[in-house]
């Protein structure tokens, strides 16, 4: 018989006179044992390099019905592959959670517990124009549509909720709202706070503007406080105040000064 696998094709065994059946049936089964390990190495080392085009494009014309795979182990665990020609399924299992991904012309659905992206994802319109970038914990694109926007301030107050608005480019920052714990903690400003915001960009002093269409309402269970480097302006047709107002300061009307009347004196006795 052939001393190894690579002589099995043209080494059949030969008997000798007086060997018993029993013995040849021996050798014959090494022989079979042999030729099993032979086909076993050459399916698993066989390639696109090992075929040539004419037998190649013939394998490819066989080949119509769909195609289905499937392994598994001791443990449970079960991965298989269907295919056809308009597309393919992968699934790993093992008996409490599964994977899958569904390939076809036009779709993928990708199904898990967890899905892990590793890199940057992009993501392209095809029947339109715009993208949207995720990097990490970094989103870059252009409308974002919703119900609720929620930013969380940490107990810490390391991290803040904030929307920033920028100018030019990203990395200057020309307002924004945020939620942080930097107030000044005094009566007039608490340290908790909702914090609405301009900034200087260069030389640009960005201003801010409220505007309404119907009307605007000011409501505070505090102090309501507000102060200015410049002038204060009030402009409406009729301006109502109610309470105890109290004035620091001079006080003009119509641009004349208003002195306050001394206080009046009664008659002695009283």
């Amino acid at each position: 018989m052939p001393g190894s696998i690579f002589a099995a094709d043209i080494g059949f065994p030969s008997f000798e006179a007086g060997e018993s059946a029993e013995r040849r049936l021996d050798t014959v089964t090494n022989y079979l044992y042999m030729l099993l390990e032979q086909l076993r190495y050459t399916l698993a080392n066989i390639g696109r390099e090992n075929i040539n085009d004419t037998a190649f494009a013939d394998m490819s014309e066989v080949i119509t019905h769909p195609l289905s795979i499937r392994m598994g182990d001791a443990e449970g665990n079960i991965s298989s592959l269907r295919q056809w020609a308009s597309g393919l399924v992968l699934t790993v299992e093992n008996g409490e959670r599964s994977s899958s991904v569904r390939l076809t012309s036009g779709d993928v659905t990708i199904s898990s517990e967890t899905i892990q992206f590793k890199g940057m994802v992009l993501f392209e319109d095809l029947s339109g124009s715009g993208r949207t970038e995720i990097n990490g914990d970094n989103i870059t694109t252009g409308t974002i549509t919703g119900r609720t926007f929620r930013s969380v301030l940490e107990a810490t107050g390391a991290v803040s909720g904030e929307i920033e608005m920028c100018y030019l480019n990203r990395h200057l920052t020309a307002g924004g709202i945020r939620l942080d714990d930097r107030g000044a903690g005094t009566g007039n400003e608490a340290r908790y706070r909702m914090f609405i915001y301009t900034a200087n960009v260069g030389s640009i002093a960005f201003a801010m503007k409220i505007q309404s269409a119907g009307g605007v309402s000011i409501d505070s269970g505090g102090v309501l406080y507000m102060t200015s480097e410049g002038r204060a302006t009030i402009n409406a047709p009729n301006i109502s105040l109610s309470g105890r107002v109290d004035i620091t300061g001079s006080l003009y009307l119509n641009g004349e000064q208003i002195t306050p009347a001394p206080p009046s004196v009664g008659p002695a006795g009283e």
